[in-house]
Formats: structure tokens, C-alpha cells, sequence
């Protein structure tokens, strides 16, 4: 997680591949870092893939709203 701190101190996009959990991390993330909006996409065990983008919160409110996209389950994810 201190990782991932760094990157949303300094970050208003971030993606990371790899990222493993699931969906109720996302609970966690969002709880921890609520200076940012996440989105993810997860395989059906924990220990497979997992990507997750992450929007600062000074970004997100330039838009009216957000839809996530999963092109590959667990490996590719848009927000458009």
C-alpha cells in the first residue's frame, strides 16, 4: 500500500496491472485513498491478475460521470 500512496500523492491517472484481490479491495482502496475514484476488474481467485485505474478526485469532478469497461477480465480495463 505505500506503493500505491506515492502514486496517488503525486498522480492524477494510475494504472496498475497485476494488482491481484478483488472487487472488496476496492472497499479498502477507496477507504484509504479517497482522494481518488477506482475502478478494477479481477480474475475469479485472488492470486490471478487484476488491473485497477485510479482518477484524483480534482480530475473526476471535470466530468459528469464515469463508465468502466472490461475488455478482458482481469487483464484489460477502460473508463471512458
Amino acid at each position: 500500500f505505500h506503493r500505491l500512496q506515492r502514486l496517488c500523492a503525486r498522480g492524477d491517472i494510475i494504472g496498475i496491472q497485476e494488482s491481484h484481490g478483488g472487487r472488496g479491495d476496492l472497499n479498502t482502496v477507496d477507504r484509504e485513498w479517497p482522494n481518488h475514484k477506482h475502478f478494477g476488474s479481477f480474475g475469479d481467485k485472488a492470486a490471478v491478475g487484476g488491473v485497477t485505474i485510479s482518477i484524483s478526485i480534482a480530475l473526476a469532478n471535470a466530468f459528469d460521470h464515469f463508465e468502466e469497461v472490461v475488455l478482458w477480465k482481469a487483464r484489460c480495463l477502460a473508463v471512458r
